[in-house]
């Protein structure tokens, strides 16, 4: 994208590694981070100054702490017109998105970085069984180093974002927001009440939708949305939530250990949280939009995953912890597809711990290790090129 447009835009959770990633690409950029108190006055009173201190091509992390920078890096942008100037990074999406989108439209291209995956693991050689990768977590700072305790790793990891992000929010019960923290932990992969979440708080529901919306936009939750027809009136449209990080939820909910991961009542959830992770990964690190939904009626179908690459295009998902094969676990996807007949379904897939089966009563079985092949697009994108 640095070869297309002048701006490159790289948004994701903080210690995701926009850092490191822009960095190693772009080692002879200046480098500018925003945090730094002395680099953002400058950044703030005098951008003139600034960008003779940090000449371009230049990379400007947490661009969210100067937003006013992005006026200036417009018009520099239209002065020079030569692409790949500016690499800016950002761990608040809303704001930040919509300075950038207002300032710079036509000029930047966005892109997502998320914590590590399970292929990009599996590439690196690293290999982690199940439970222990549930509890570790994907973060690239307990990949590198001196080996960590995950639960103090998250613990302070938590701590920063309340102080950073949620304190400048003006959110001044720090407390209550880290056990509505604790609450979505427990739920992850379930259907969203906001009403309930509110009376166990003490707080509105208006409140909890906006803490919720709060935690999608600085990347600590992903909204899984129901997929249903236009008018079906038999269709749960309530979102489901997972969060961006198992690590996290698991320091959330207190557990500390494999054994606690195994034995806990959500084991379940937390495995469907890695893997649905997966395909939002996946499909961030292609540069598209997740076309990711699932599906729950009131007769009692559902399936834990539906991808629409296309418009008319469906392939379900099955999300099991189990390390073996049953046949009941596809029912769900047979009784979808005979509801929508109209639709083209391709490949029904149960994604769990065992190994790769390609048929087992018509049925893929995919190694949840493996299951970022399953999101990769069938075709290289159109380019054009008049």
């Amino acid at each position: 994208m640095s070869k297309e447009y002048p701006v490159v835009t790289i948004f994701g959770p903080r210690q995701s590694g926009k850092t490191t990633l822009t960095r190693t690409v772009f080692p002879s950029y200046s480098y500018a981070n925003l945090e730094d108190y002395s680099t953002r006055a400058l950044a703030k009173e005098d951008p003139y100054e600034f960008f003779t201190k940090y000449p371009e091509p230049v990379i400007i992390d947490e661009i969210q702490e100067a937003p006013l920078l992005l006026e200036q890096i417009q018009v520099r942008c239209d002065q020079r017109g030569v692409p790949g100037q500016y690499i800016l990074t950002g761990s608040r999406q809303v704001a930040s998105r919509e300075s950038v989108n207002q300032s710079l439209a036509g000029r930047t291209v966005i892109l997502r970085l998320m914590p590590l995956s399970l292929h990009e693991l599996e590439i690196a050689g690293i290999h982690v069984d199940r439970d222990a990768q549930i509890l570790g977590g994907f973060m690239p700072g307990l990949y590198h180093g001196t080996p960590h305790i995950p639960y103090e790793y998250y613990k302070a990891y938590t701590e920063t974002y309340l102080q950073r992000d949620i304190a400048q929010r003006r959110i001044t019960d720090l407390d209550r927001f880290f056990r509505f923290l604790q609450l979505l932990a427990g739920r992850t992969g379930q259907l969203v009440n906001y009403t309930d979440i509110a009376n166990n708080l003490g707080i509105s529901s208006m409140t909890v939708k906006d803490w919720i919306s709060l935690l999608e936009t600085s990347f600590v939750i992903v909204r899984l949305s129901p997929w249903f027809p236009s008018r079906d009136k038999q269709i749960i449209k309530t979102p489901k939530l997972y969060f961006c990080d198992t690590g996290l939820v698991c320091y959330l909910l207190g557990i500390d250990s494999k054994q606690m991961v195994r034995n806990d009542r959500i084991h379940g959830c937390l495995f469907e949280n890695m893997v649905v992770m997966e395909a939002f990964k996946t499909c961030l690190s292609q540069n598209r939009e997740p076309s990711l939904f699932f599906f729950r009626n009131t007769s009692g179908v559902e399936v834990d995953l539906l991808h629409a690459p296309t418009q008319n295009v469906l392939i379900p998902y099955e999300i099991k912890s189990s390390q073996v094969v049953n046949k009941e676990f596809h029912t769900s996807m047979g009784k979808f597809e005979k509801l929508y007949p109209q639709k083209v379904f391709h490949d029904h897939t149960v994604i769990y711990s065992g190994e790769d089966i390609p048929c087992f009563n018509g049925v893929r079985y995919c190694d949840y290790r493996h299951c970022a092949d399953l999101f990769l697009p069938t075709e290289a994108p159109f380019v054009f090129n008049p």
